[in-house]
């Protein structure tokens, strides 16, 4: 692939002004640039389950596309696959490349749909528009940009200060071969390529939203991005779903693994607070009835579930209850002797209490309560 060749931009207007239009006027001036590596199909196909998720994240160049035809084609070949998903978040690329990979998307026989985290812009929409099913995921995304633009300089005045007159010279039946954008025809032929781009651009996306060319032209925003919000109602999307979905890759996850709504995750939090909650409650019923409350702080600091201590808080109040109950049932002379040592009673009462102000200072909001023992 000879990069050098790329003219024709399907980008946002942001994208092409910072970085399109630096790195053309640096390779224009014959400076080095550093291009990217080329992306692989590896790089952006994941399976998750029984769908294929297939990323279009930044700039999308000719090995971008071929990468994602290539990934289309895994997925068609996996019997596995029950699904094609492309998760978009770009702001276009170059037009070599994107109307084959529009093809590629369009004609895949398994179920396709394209789910939007942030932008799909001009050259990126050209692709979301061939799916069965555009999704964004909140009512933020953007969508649109239909269009194509170009970058070039004239370096007329420049080379005359040096002395130097450049002269172009085409056979004299090819007066088009070079079009010079410094003048009215040169630039009017530019226009023309531009055009003639654009509206094959706006036929695949009329195409693939089952609409025509003319209300592209007129509501898809004109070469703008629109907002999510607006864009469903106008048909350029299907829908705002409220969902996030995390790439994982492995195929034992299900989609249940992968996608969540908002008020699911914050149900599923709260959820796992209040369990958390009743299981250190369990931990904490234990205190003044086992032989040593150190462990129970202990245990709930180091995380352990009340199920893997269960056990031995049991051993530890069976244990408890033995020894009480032989000083219950020792001899006179010996209560008498015991009688001297501080009261165990008030010695573990004395330990109760600093195990729950150790448990304060953790963090966790505890009382001292009456059980009976």
């Amino acid at each position: 692939m000879t990069k050098e060749r790329h003219q024709f931009y399907a980008v946002t207007e942001h994208y092409f002004d910072t970085v399109i239009v630096p790195r053309e006027k640096a390779r224009a001036a014959g400076a080095s640039w550093e291009w990217p590596e080329p992306v692989s199909p590896d790089g952006i196909y994941t399976r998750v389950g029984d769908e294929a998720h297939i990323a279009m994240d930044g700039e999308l160049d000719p090995d971008y596309y071929a990468a994602i035809i290539a990934a289309v084609g895994r997925a068609e070949k996996d019997p596995g696959v029950r699904k094609i998903v492309f998760g978009v978040n770009s702001p276009g690329g170059t037009v070599e490349g994107v109307a084959q990979a529009a093809l590629a998307i369009r004609t895949a026989k398994k179920p396709t749909i394209a789910r939007v985290s942030y932008l799909a812009a001009s050259g990126a929409y050209w692709l979301a528009a061939q799916t069965d099913r555009i999704e964004a995921e909140v009512g933020t995304v953007m969508v649109g940009s239909i269009g194509v633009i170009v970058a070039t300089w004239d370096w007329t005045k420049a080379m005359e200060d040096f002395g130097v007159k450049r002269i172009i010279i085409t056979n004299t039946k090819s007066p088009k071969k070079y079009s010079d954008p410094a003048t009215e025809e040169g630039r009017a032929d530019i226009v023309k390529n531009l055009d003639d781009i654009f509206n094959e651009f706006v036929a695949a996306v009329a195409s693939g939203r089952g609409t025509d060319a003319e209300k592209v032209e007129s509501d898809y925003g004109q070469g703008s991005v629109v907002i999510a919000a607006d864009a469903v109602k106008i048909g350029m999307i299907d829908a705002i779903t409220g969902t996030i979905t995390t790439e994982k890759r492995g195929d034992s996850m299900t989609k249940e693994d992968q996608t969540y709504t908002q008020a699911e995750f914050s149900a599923g939090v709260e959820a796992a607070v209040t369990a958390l909650r009743a299981d250190i409650g369990k931990h904490l019923a234990y205190i003044g009835r086992v032989q040593d409350d150190k462990s129970i702080a202990a245990n709930i600091a180091a995380g352990k579930s009340y199920a893997d201590c269960v056990e031995q808080y049991a051993e530890s109040a069976a244990a408890k209850q033995v020894a009480a109950q032989r000083i219950a049932d020792a001899p006179p002379e010996q209560a008498a002797q015991k009688g001297s040592d501080p009261d165990p009673a008030a010695k573990k009462a004395e330990e109760s209490a600093k195990t729950l102000d150790a448990l304060k200072k953790m963090g966790y909001k505890v009382e001292k309560t009456d059980n009976g023992k």
